[in-house]
C-alpha cells in the first residue's frame, strides 16, 4: 500500500504529500472536499495547517469532528483522508495546470 510519507501546505488547502513509492503529488482539497462534513470541518486556514501523517500513512487532524456516542453525548475526534483518497485525488507535483 502507498503511503504518505511527508506532507507540507503549499497554498490554503493545498498539501504537497511525499509518497512511500518516492512520488510527490499535490493535493488540493478545495477541489476535493465538496461533501458538508470535509468542507464545514476544514474550511479555517490555521487549523487546515495542522494537519499530521497518521500510523498508516493518511494525513489527520486532531479534535476538529464530533461523533454522537451511544449514550448520546457528543465527543471530539479527529478527521482523516486516506493514502489512497490523496493519491488519487491528487496531481504529480511537476504536472502544469492553469
Amino acid at each position: 500500500m502507498n503511503k504518505v510519507q511527508k506532507i507540507s501546505v503549499l497554498e490554503p488547502f493545498k498539501l504537497v504529500c511525499s509518497f512511500s513509492n518516492g512520488e510527490e503529488r499535490i493535493l488540493d482539497l478545495a477541489l476535493v472536499l465538496k461533501d458538508k462534513y470535509g468542507k464545514k470541518i476544514l474550511k479555517d486556514e490555521l487549523l487546515f495547517k495542522k494537519a499530521k501523517i497518521g500510523l498508516f500513512g493518511e494525513i489527520y487532524w486532531d479534535h476538529v469532528g464530533v461523533i454522537t456516542d451511544l449514550q448520546g453525548k457528543e465527543q471530539p475526534c479527529e478527521y482523516d483522508i486516506s493514502p489512497e483518497f490523496a493519491y488519487i485525488h491528487s496531481r504529480p507535483a511537476n504536472h502544469r495546470y492553469p
